[in-house]
């Protein structure tokens, strides 16, 4: 049964100091705090990958044919006016899973914003029921066609991915 869990390569970390030239180097402190937030990310990537992982077994338990699981983050800037003021504006981060499931031939797709494991459980099995349901109500079952993977030749001829 094939699956796949997805983790977006890419990582945004927003220093609100100032932007540097190539050729400066920050300060100590401001050194050690952008550690600190990398190695924050880091680990966040990785119980979100482990949660991911989760969401497709679930699947599986539940009966589905096909699971995938997807994270989605971002960080950004929020203000807010209180009585026509002006708050000052904050940094947030905002994480969620999607989980798309194919089972008895249907696909269910379902995204939450809880990262914990009790509501992805909920999540996935109630995304497995859906398409299980839905299944009655199609005239022709979906399915995956059968696929190999792509490679792409990289400069000098080697192979990539």
């Amino acid at each position: 049964m094939p699956t796949c869990s997805y983790l977006a390569p890419t990582l945004f970390i927003h220093c609100p100091e100032r932007t540097l030239n190539p050729t400066e180097r920050a300060d100590e402190p401001t050194q050690r705090r952008n550690k600190v937030r990398i190695r924050r990310l880091i680990l966040k990537l990785e119980e979100l990958k482990d949660l991911a992982d989760y969401a497709i077994n679930q699947a599986r338990l539940a009966g589905a044919s096909y699971a995938e699981a997807r994270i989605h983050g971002a960080t950004g800037n929020e203000s807010l006016l209180k009585n026509g003021e002006p708050e000052p504006a904050v940094l947030v981060e905002s994480f969620g899973i999607g989980v798309r499931v194919l089972a008895k031939g249907a696909l269910g797709f379902s995204a939450t914003n809880s990262l914990d494991r009790k509501s992805v459980k909920q999540l996935t099995i109630g995304t497995v029921k859906m398409a299980k349901s839905a299944s009655a109500l199609l005239k022709k079952l979906l399915t995956f066609a059968a696929w190999k993977p792509v490679r792409k030749k990289g400069k000098g001829g080697e192979s990539r991915g």
